[in-house]
C-alpha cells in the first residue's frame, strides 16, 4: 500500500502511470473472473442439493474471495441468489471488483495512453468490443 500510495501520489499522470493503472485494472478483472471459473462449475454441480445455509455461505466466500461481499450487500441485502450474485460480479457498474468496471478502466487507460485521439491502439479497440458487449448484452 505504500508504493501504490506513492506512485497515486507522486507520478505524473502520463504513459508510464496510465500503464501501471491498466496493470492494475487487468490484475483486478482477471482475478474476478478466475475466482469465478474456477468456483461456478463447483457452485453449479452442488446447486439443487445444497441447503440455503450452505449455499448463502458458499455465494458469501465467492464474493469474500474478490472483496465485494460489502458491496453486494449494499446493492442486494441479506439474500444470496445465484443469479444476483454472478450478474453482480460480471455486469454492475459500481463496483470497483466487477468484470465490467475493470474493463471499462482498462479501456480508459489505453485511450489514455495513446499519443493521440485517432490512433487507438489494437488492445484498447479488443476491450472497447468487450465493454461494449458486457454493457449492452447482460443477458
Amino acid at each position: 500500500l505504500t508504493i501504490l500510495g506513492a506512485m497515486e501520489n507522486t507520478l505524473s499522470r502520463d504513459e508510464g502511470w496510465g500503464y501501471l493503472k491498466s496493470g492494475e485494472a487487468m490484475e483486478r478483472t482477471q482475478h474476478t473472473i478466475f475466482v469465478l471459473k474456477a468456483r461456478l462449475p463447483i457452485m453449479e454441480q452442488w446447486a439443487g442439493s445444497m441447503d440455503s445455509p450452505i449455499s448463502h455461505a458458499a455465494w458469501r466466500s465467492v464474493l469474500r474471495s474478490v472483496a465485494s461481499l460489502e458491496n453486494y450487500r449494499q446493492v442486494y441485502g441479506p439474500r444470496f441468489e445465484e443469479a444476483d450474485v454472478i450478474r453482480f460480479l460480471v455486469f454492475d457498474n459500481a463496483t470497483p471488483r466487477s468484470v465490467n468496471t475493470g474493463v471499462r478502466r482498462i479501456v480508459g487507460y489505453l485511450r489514455q495512453m495513446a499519443s493521440d485521439g485517432r490512433n487507438i491502439p489494437t488492445a484498447a479497440r479488443y476491450m472497447g468490443k468487450a465493454a461494449a458487449k458486457l454493457e449492452f448484452e447482460q443477458e
